[in-house]
């Protein structure tokens, strides 16, 4: 069997190039890659020709043999002329777009009742500077208060023992005995209860005299004050009756001395005026409420 392959049209002096290059392809085992590469080094500057190939063959694996030869071949210099493939452009980087990040927050100042800090504290320490103003006013205007109240605590009864001190006739010397008592406090009321009162209770109880003894309280003086103790002074006129007539003491000044006892003021001790602790132990009487005898040297009432 005879075939024919065609490659390309060219001479007949083509033919015997032909053959070269044919038998350079059957036996590669003959040339070494160093002659393979110096040969490609050289017919790399020569321009390739393409061959026409008149092979014989006689059946139909041989050209099966050869159109895969000639196909290996024409795909071999492809390969090599195939262009390279130009570098892969590198992808621009996009600028990635900023993403608008919201803006820190400026820190937060501290605050206090809704002013900030220092403000705060400046309006508490006035609040509380006012605070302590207005407590120091309220505690001097309650003490004055409070102290007012016991000055005139004192004085009344001042005032009452004042109104008592000489006050007695055959009809109320009891009762005024009785008043006396509640008015009195400490030694002076275990005075009064031993020596003047039996004195009064035995002048008028035998009912044989018609004399009587009167006083008023005129003023009064409060002087000292604290939680237990005080002092005042009672101005008093004294008026006193007998059948011989009437006489008169204006102007008597008791001095006092007081005592807060069960939650009241008492009268503790009392002063002729003029008269002290030492004096008072050589009066007779004992410096207590006079007696229903009147004094032999009053002014005599006309």
């Amino acid at each position: 069997m005879t075939a024919k392959t065609n490659r390309d049209t060219g001479d007949a002096d083509d033919v015997a190039e032909t053959a070269e290059v044919a038998a350079e392809e059957e036996s590669p085992a003959a040339s070494s890659p160093e002659s393979s590469e110096a040969s490609e080094a050289s017919g790399s500057g020569r321009r390739k020709r393409r061959v026409r190939v008149i092979e014989v063959i006689e059946d139909d694996e041989e050209l099966d043999d050869v159109l895969a030869r000639i196909d290996a071949e024409d795909g071999e210099p492809e390969a090599k002329a195939a262009p390279k493939a130009a570098p892969k452009a590198a992808p621009k980087l996009e600028k990635a777009a900023e993403k608008d990040e919201p803006e820190a927050p400026a820190p937060a100042r501290p605050v206090l009742l809704g002013l900030p800090l220092a403000q705060a504290v400046a309006l508490i320490v006035v609040v509380a500077v006012l605070a302590s103003l207005a407590l120091w006013q309220w505690r001097s205007a309650s003490g004055k208060a409070s102290e007012a109240s016991e000055r005139a605590a004192v004085a009344k009864i001042a005032r009452q023992y004042g109104d008592v001190a000489a006050n007695y006739n055959a009809s109320n010397y009891r009762e005024q005995i009785a008043a006396a008592e509640k008015l009195m406090g400490g030694d002076l009321l275990d005075r009064y209860k031993n020596q003047t009162a039996p004195g009064i209770i035995n002048t008028f109880k035998a009912g044989e005299t018609t004399a009587s003894l009167t006083s008023r309280s005129v003023a009064v003086f409060v002087g000292d004050v604290n939680d237990k103790f005080a002092t005042a002074v009672v101005q008093v006129d004294i008026e006193g009756r007998t059948p011989q007539g009437a006489t008169e003491a204006p102007a008597n000044l008791i001095r006092l001395a007081l005592a807060k006892i069960d939650g009241g003021w008492k009268v503790t001790k009392q002063y002729a005026s003029g008269e002290n602790d030492q004096t008072q132990a050589q009066n007779q009487n004992g410096s207590t409420l006079p007696t229903a005898n009147p004094s032999t040297s009053p002014t005599k009432k006309n």
